[in-house]
């Protein structure tokens, strides 16, 4: 019990000096009891500033700074999204910032229903469009009529 101690003070610790950083690796090492919604959570009681997933800014797991008080979401944890899938898009983003959506697609090699992900989680917002309209500028960009159904005004 007393090795126990001495973890939970380290942890209790680490938490207050560090609690982005904490939670962020929490959050990558699969949170344990709760789900990561209970961590979001917590950050947020911490004053944090949880900011979504971007192509253009996230790293493939969490990331946070507790000097600048935010804790950011991975590519990772977007469903459906793996290491073979992520790797490549952060690794095509360090030479410089994709610049739009055909340049993410050019550049990341990602296909379209990885890219289609990535829109309705959020990840292309940082391209000011919304996100109608990058899902019909992705079909547009894989050659496809917009769907059935599709107000005249993205037609």
């Amino acid at each position: 019990s007393a090795a126990f101690a001495v973890l939970s003070f380290q942890c209790a610790y680490i938490k207050a000096r560090w609690p982005a950083e904490f939670l962020a690796s929490v959050l990558n090492n699969g949170g344990g009891f709760y789900g990561p919604a209970a961590y979001i959570q917590e950050a947020r009681r911490f004053g944090l500033r949880v900011l979504g997933p971007d192509v253009n800014r996230s790293e493939r797991r969490y990331t946070g700074d507790s000097a600048e008080g935010w804790l950011r979401v991975g590519l990772k944890a977007i469903r459906g999204m793996t290491r073979e899938r992520t790797e490549p898009i952060v690794r095509a983003r360090r030479e410089r910032p994709y610049a739009g959506l055909e340049d993410f697609l050019a550049r990341s090699g990602a296909g379209q229903e990885e890219a289609r992900t990535l829109i309705l989680a959020g990840a292309l917002d940082c391209f000011g469009q919304t996100r109608p309209q990058l899902s019909l500028d992705l079909d547009l960009c894989f050659g496809q009529r917009p769907a059935a159904g599709q107000p005249e005004m993205f037609a």
